[in-house]
């Protein structure tokens, strides 16, 4: 969520340096972003002083259709710079970068990781790596913006916190995670009205749909480079990683069809679950839900 200017220059030991996060909203297109601003401190104290805005040079780690969302919308920011990608795919980095004039590319995340030219790394590859990539690049000294979901495992979110917590003491680096409904000024309007509604008991029955193609449709709509030199151990460790977290979630004889959605639920599902928890409060319980259609529809009622 929304994080102090000044929390963040008394968390900072990066000498002199704090990170300021804004939102940059498009009200033709609903379009918003978060923006990591690099400022210059001048008095950190009560009431802070700001001097000059600084470039903040960033990566991507990742090479999908969301990365390519993200790197166009950066050129938006003045005072934002893309700098380097990084990829399991030496042929893909290098494909992303050549097409949106990235100045670098890796061929593997860890060389992003210790890039030293980079303050910020935006974290946008497949869900089973968010949280390890991301706790890679605190570990050397980078600021976080990690997509969403962070784990479908509460242990490993814990681990994520206990990281974050340990690298902003250590560093003063900053983590966020790259929800960005939550700056909509739509939605902040919408907390105002409906937060106390709920909080008085008055809403009692909320219904959201989420509707998406299926897979092979939104590729064709949304084209991206398919890489062929991925190792296939870097395949068979994303592959047993899946499977991992499907058998601490779901055990080890999940029906078919749930375990086919379970993808969908945290990639997709996710975005409802964090509106509502935002306008509603947080759900206590699943008190039901049904998979159909070999598990690309789903329905679930929260308490």
């Amino acid at each position: 969520h929304w994080i102090h200017d000044r929390d963040l220059i008394n968390g900072s030991a990066l000498s002199g340096r704090g990170i300021r996060l804004g939102l940059h909203h498009d009200r033709r297109s609903g379009i918003g972003a978060v923006d990591f601003r690099a400022v210059d401190v001048v008095d950190v104290g009560p009431c802070c002083n700001w001097n000059t805005l600084m470039t903040v040079h960033w990566g991507i780690a990742g090479t999908g259709r969301i990365a390519s969302d993200f790197a166009r919308d950066l050129t938006n920011i003045a005072d934002a710079q893309l700098v380097a990608v990084g990829s399991r795919s030496i042929d893909s980095a290098r494909t992303f970068a050549s097409t949106r004039n990235i100045p670098r590319a890796h061929g593997s995340i860890a060389e992003l990781a210790h890039d030293p030219d980079i303050d910020v790394v935006y974290v946008a590859g497949i869900h089973p790596v968010h949280r390890e990539q991301a706790i890679l690049m605190m570990q050397n000294g980078k600021h976080v913006l990690v997509e969403k979901p962070l784990s479908s495992r509460l242990d490993e979110a814990d681990a994520f916190v206990a990281a974050s917590e340990e690298a902003r003491a250590k560093a003063g680096t900053v983590t966020l995670m790259a929800y960005m409904k939550r700056f909509d000024p739509g939605y902040q309007y919408a907390q105002r009205i409906v937060r106390p509604l709920a909080d008085q008991g008055e809403i009692r029955f909320v219904e959201a749909h989420h509707i998406h193609s299926r897979n092979e449709r939104y590729m064709d709509y949304f084209p991206v480079f398919r890489a062929t030199d991925i190792p296939a151990s870097a395949r068979d460790a994303a592959r047993a990683e899946h499977e991992a977290n499907l058998l601490h979630a779901l055990g080890s004889t999940p029906d078919r069809q749930v375990a086919a959605a379970f993808g969908g639920m945290m990639g997709s599902s996710i975005h409802d679950v964090y509106a509502l928890s935002g306008l509603l409060g947080r759900p206590v319980a699943i008190s039901n839900a049904e998979v159909w259609d070999d598990g690309h529809c789903w329905r679930a009622m929260f308490e």
